[in-house]
């Protein structure tokens, strides 16, 4: 008998998140963009002279063992990027994003 109900949880579980899918492809007009596809080029592992597209607001943060340097840039209106840099070389972006919702994860 439970075996039954776990069975139709999972039927319910599944037709549940399947119609979300259908549902944001369904209502979504045109094509997906990648929104990390202006990054590539300041990915990390990538030298510090790419970022010269970017207009930075630079910081500093020292640590016992290092210092790290970071760049912050809004270039999409209110969504911000800070980029963490050590020895002339990106390591780290952290990306602050207003406005994405789940159906545009799911799409994505």
């Amino acid at each position: 008998m439970w075996r039954l109900a776990v069975v139709r949880l999972f039927i319910v579980a599944f037709v549940s998140q399947s119609v979300v899918v259908v549902g944001t492809r369904l209502t979504q007009t045109g094509e997906i963009q990648d929104p990390l596809a202006p990054y590539t080029a300041i990915l990390p592992g990538q030298p510090i002279e790419n970022l010269e597209p970017f207009s930075c607001n630079w910081y500093t943060q020292h640590y016992e063992d290092s210092t790290r340097a970071v760049c912050r840039t809004n270039p999409e209106g209110d969504d911000s990027v800070s980029i963490t840099i050590k020895n002339h070389t990106i390591q780290n972006l952290t990306f602050d994003v207003h406005g994405l919702t789940v159906g545009d994860l799911t799409r994505l």
